[in-house]
């Protein structure tokens, strides 16, 4: 089986006894948690992804744009939403209007905290979980990039239960301790036990 299911991978291990070392996506945290804007249309038409010191920018579909401002999300709390009216709303508009042109009636339609999947270490930890080779862990924050490559030397590792030299440095087990019950870094699970 391989476990590919983000920030919820910590959850679904305690199921076979293991703690899961990742960052907590649940709490406000700046690494693990960043505010998303999606933009109502607008007549701007971008057809790759925009990486600025300011705002990140990405086509969204149907003229919409998704934003990102990594130095607003010290303030992004998945516990409490953020107004589209309010300083955070504004001030993504405030970026927008300075980075494009026939954006001034633009408008933020949401705003939503995305949650990150990341292992404690920021290192993606893809490898089976334990002596028996039945559970394949695949998390990493950088899921979404690294997939068709990942997909590959995964498929590679399972087919052929030989370890990709990519992958050498990556084995979930530095991430992995006995569950004990009392998780620090997730919730606690509340799925069937493991047969």
């Amino acid at each position: 089986m391989i476990l590919a299911t983000g920030r919820w991978s910590a959850e679904l291990l305690t199921q076979l006894g293991l703690d899961l070392a990742m960052t907590d996506a649940n709490r406000p945290d700046k690494v693990a948690c960043s505010f998303l804007a999606q933009t109502d249309p607008l007549p701007i038409q971008i057809n790759t992804n925009i990486i600025s010191p300011e705002l990140n920018v990405r086509p969204d579909g149907g003229g919409r744009l998704l934003l990102q401002a990594l130095d607003l999300d010290e303030y992004a709390d998945p516990a409490r939403p953020v107004s589209t009216e309010g300083s955070i709303g504004q001030e993504f508009l405030r970026r927008l209007r300075r980075m494009f042109i026939q954006t001034e009636g633009a408008r933020i339609a949401k705003i939503e905290v995305g949650q990150r999947s990341r292992p404690a270490d920021g290192l993606p930890a893809l490898g089976y979980v334990s002596e028996s080779q039945r559970v394949y862990l695949m998390a990493s924050h950088s899921g979404m990039t690294l997939a068709p490559l990942l997909g590959e030397l995964v498929a590679e590792e399972v087919m052929t239960g030989r370890r990709p030299e990519m992958l050498a440095d990556f084995a979930p087990q530095r991430l992995l301790t006995p569950f004990t019950g009392k998780s620090e870094g997730h919730a606690p699970a509340y799925l069937p036990a493991a047969q």
